[in-house]
């Protein structure tokens, strides 16, 4: 099996100062829990001022927002344990067990 599979998930990272630390703290919290991350694709940038009355009282800087959906390349050992868990039903589909 030379082809490979990869799992993705979304996550948001957020700053107040750039959006280039935005990424990098999705990246880094991502990659705490998803081992083996090998890229990642940038699917939105988002700018939050906040509500009104904060603006005005002290005009607080925008939350800067980044949606990753980093992946991760699913070993041979993950791809074993998943297939094990799933059965076909009697029209042939796949159900889990």
């Amino acid at each position: 099996m030379g082809d490979k599979v990869y799992k993705k998930i979304d996550v948001v990272g957020c700053s107040a100062k750039s959006i280039e630390d935005a990424i990098e703290s999705a990246v880094v919290k991502a990659s705490e829990s998803l081992h083996g991350l090998s890229w990642f694709e940038l699917k939105e940038c988002a700018r939050h001022q906040g509500r009104q009355a904060e603006r005005v009282a002290g005009d607080p800087p925008a939350r800067l927002q980044a949606r990753l959906e980093p992946a991760a390349s699913l070993n041979a050992t993950t791809m074993t344990i998943v297939t094990a868990a799933i059965r076909p039903r009697a029209n042939g589909s796949p159900t889990p067990s």
